[in-house]
């Protein structure tokens, strides 16, 4: 009978997206317990070529975690957990930035790096900051090496979306450690309104139903970008929640009626949205897919961009089209033909109907602009008083 490990290090994969498994290791002593990610990969093995390189990829977890043994007894491993004090800030985020880099959030992914970039800039004592170094009195420090000269890394100024980005992504990642338990509050609460970046106000681009008949009639180079594209289109789903769609999520609720199901990553909350018969269309065929199979397999997402530009030109759409703009387009229709913002509010998952009435607002312009369309009639002079 094979023996129990009483090791404080163990090799451990978890398993995510596209059937690959993220090694990391899971380090536990005194009560306190630690996940390091490797930034190592198991692929499917689906030849021999598979079998060999997940061998050499584990070999490498096991030399990392003999040298973390060793580190261990050296007392040079420092644990998350516990007061906020022992929390390091930057290891912190970089356990964050290869949660969403594991979970296929590329850019949340990036954007944490960049983050860490410039805080290791702005403070010279970067390796040793905690979590409970992060004050109000630090983030106003921050904020204005952020607004300062030299913070781009060509020696310029970043721009203002890019300082409400890596402050707000700050804000979140602070808002997660609460629930967490490593810190009691978040310090971005304490800072005033006036003192928090604020984000320029942009105008929401869509595409009308004319557009969007040019795009289904278009060919695009990746036919999973162009079916979800205009999946989303009539369905309102975000980036990050199509590209987890799994034909679990698709529920029959009827007689030929479904519906779509699931978690929002963005948010948390649960969302249920109708499928219409032009979002069935856009339904790639299943085949032999079970209910844990991913419905769009998409390529990385900064190629997708590349499509999606392609393809707009192709079908002759001068607007810088994005993915994000067939949630706008969605919630565009919905309330052009009729949908009140309740229901529009409910189909997007917004957590606040505040959110949606800038769509309404939208389509109050579109109305005004038809209505002015239509030709001057004139008076005969018989007629006028």
């Amino acid at each position: 009978m094979k023996g129990k490990d009483f090791s404080p290090v163990h090799v451990r994969t978890r398993k995510i997206a596209q059937g690959k498994e993220t090694i990391y290791l899971d380090i536990v002593m005194d009560g306190m317990r630690k996940k390091e990610y490797l930034g190592l990969y198991l692929v499917p093995e689906n030849t021999r070529a598979d079998k060999i390189a997940n061998r050499a990829t584990m070999r490498i977890a096991e030399e990392i975690k003999a040298k973390r043994l060793v580190e261990l007894i050296e007392g040079k491993v420092t644990f998350t957990g516990g007061s906020a004090a022992k929390v390091n800030l930057l290891e912190w985020l970089e356990q964050q930035r290869e949660y969403y880099y594991d979970h296929d959030n590329m850019n949340y992914s990036r954007t944490i790096r960049n983050l860490m970039r410039h805080i290791e800039l702005f403070s010279r004592k970067s390796k040793s900051l905690t979590m409970k170094d992060v004050t109000p009195a630090f983030l106003r420090r921050f904020l204005d090496y952020l607004y300062s000269d030299g913070a781009n890394k060509y020696g310029g100024r970043l721009s203002r979306e890019t300082v409400y980005t890596y402050f707000t992504v700050l804000s979140i990642l602070m808002n997660k450690a609460v629930r967490l338990e490593i810190i009691p509050n978040n310090p971005f609460h304490k800072l005033s309104q006036a003192e928090k970046p604020q984000r320029r106000t942009k105008k929401k681009e869509y595409l009308t139903l004319e557009e969007v008949k040019r795009l289904s009639e278009t060919e695009c180079d990746d036919w999973r970008v162009k079916f979800a594209f205009l999946f989303c289109c009539f369905t309102g789903l975000r980036y990050i929640d199509v590209s987890q769609l799994k034909w679990k999520h698709i529920v029959e609720v009827g007689d030929d009626e479904y519906q779509i199901e699931l978690i929002q990553q963005k948010t948390g909350e649960p969302v249920y949205v109708p499928l219409s018969a032009n979002a069935r269309k856009w339904l790639p065929e299943r085949g032999y897919d079970g209910r844990e199979n991913y419905i769009f397999k998409f390529r990385d997402r900064s190629i997708i961009y590349d499509y999606l530009k392609k393809w707009a030109k192709a079908a002759g759409i001068e607007k810088n089209m994005t993915f994000h703009m067939s949630r706008h387009t969605c919630a565009t229709l919905l309330l052009y033909y009729g949908a009140d913002l309740y229901t529009v509010s409910k189909i997007l998952g917004h957590t606040s109907i505040k959110t949606t009435q800038v769509y309404a607002k939208v389509v109050d312009g579109i109305k005004r602009k038809a209505v002015d369309g239509i030709p001057d009639i004139s008076i005969p002079e018989d007629d006028e008083e």
